[in-house]
């Protein structure tokens, strides 16, 4: 039997919030064609007033132009790559299949024996979410969200999975989860549009760092990266969209930002996180401490898991 679809009112409006890294947090709801301009979204700021801000405002968030952006420390990403590399060394003497940590379901990490995604109900609503998202801020708003996304997808190294998942689903089934993905992507085109092409925007950005000669390999990737190669100052900011049902995002967004690091040898300046469910992002900047914090969170998970295969035995 198919899992079941989280249930959504299509006619409830989407809330929409933004929380960033000095606390405040700018709440309100998706307004397409509300006060001041078509597809506005209505905030309420932390004195309690209303204001309407045009469509893309979160974009605003992400790269604050009038920002100081840190100096890069190139000796930072191979002290991390390092201390990475002490941390999991028991993993290779356990043998055994590779450890792959990547962002999970819950907004923490997850470690499995294997590559290969699991498309639950909420996964695979998830996974077309994120291709609206990525279409959104390519292109613009889709015409027909759920199938550009799926026609997207077909290119994707995903797209099998989903194609089959989808097909696999009974007819009402499936007409539901095309109206959940209509009614959320709303909500997405109503808050985001494509960067300034001056901000070298992509989408999909794959990031991968293996660890213990393979034995490891940390992955995530990026819905929206903007901002080139450093040039002594950091440049980049990195957005991941996750779905509902997430406790803390955190670790999600620490990893987003250590394997940037480990990539380019340079810490992208901020990272952030995007609930693609309540429409709201969370903006943190990339310090010294945040990092360590990745780095912690990824021992801890290796650790357990290890200490896990171990017993087993």
């Amino acid at each position: 039997m198919p899992p079941s679809l989280p249930l959504l009112d299509p006619t409830r409006p989407a809330k929409t919030s933004v929380a960033v890294s000095d606390g405040r947090t700018v709440a309100g709801r998706a307004a397409p064609g509300g006060a001041g301009a078509p597809g506005g979204v209505a905030t309420a700021g932390a004195a309690g007033g209303v204001a309407t801000e045009l469509t893309g405002t979160l974009l605003g968030r992400l790269r604050s132009p009038g920002s100081v952006r840190p100096p890069v420390d190139h000796s930072l990403a191979g002290g991390l790559r390092a201390w990475l590399e002490d941390g999991v060394v028991a993993v290779a003497a356990h043998g055994g299949p590779a450890l792959v940590v990547r962002p999970g379901q819950d907004g923490g990490l997850t470690a499995t024996a294997d590559e290969a995604t699991r498309l639950s109900g909420r996964a695979l609503r998830t996974t077309l979410l994120r291709t609206v998202f990525r279409i959104t801020v390519t292109s613009g708003p889709p015409r027909a969200a759920f199938e550009d996304a799926l026609a997207a997808l077909a290119v994707d190294e995903e797209g099998d999975a989903v194609a089959e998942a989808v097909r696999r689903l009974p007819r009402h089934r499936r007409a539901q989860l095309r109206e959940l993905v209509r009614h959320a992507a709303s909500g997405i085109t109503a808050q985001w549009g494509p960067p300034p092409a001056s901000w070298l925007p992509r989408t999909g950005e794959r990031l991968a760092a293996p660890l213990a000669g393979g034995r490891v390999v940390l992955r995530s990737d990026a819905d929206l990266a903007m901002g080139g190669p450093s040039a002594g100052r950091a440049s980049v900011c990195a957005v991941r969209a996750h779905g509902g049902a997430v406790r803390d995002d955190g670790p999600n967004r620490r990893l987003l930002a250590l394997l940037e690091t480990l990539r380019s040898g340079a810490a992208p300046f901020r990272v952030a996180s995007y609930d693609l469910d309540r429409a709201r992002l969370t903006v943190e900047d990339v310090t010294d401490g945040l990092l360590s914090a990745a780095v912690h969170d990824v021992l801890a998970l290796v650790d357990a898991h290890t200490r896990v295969r171990a017993g087993g035995r």
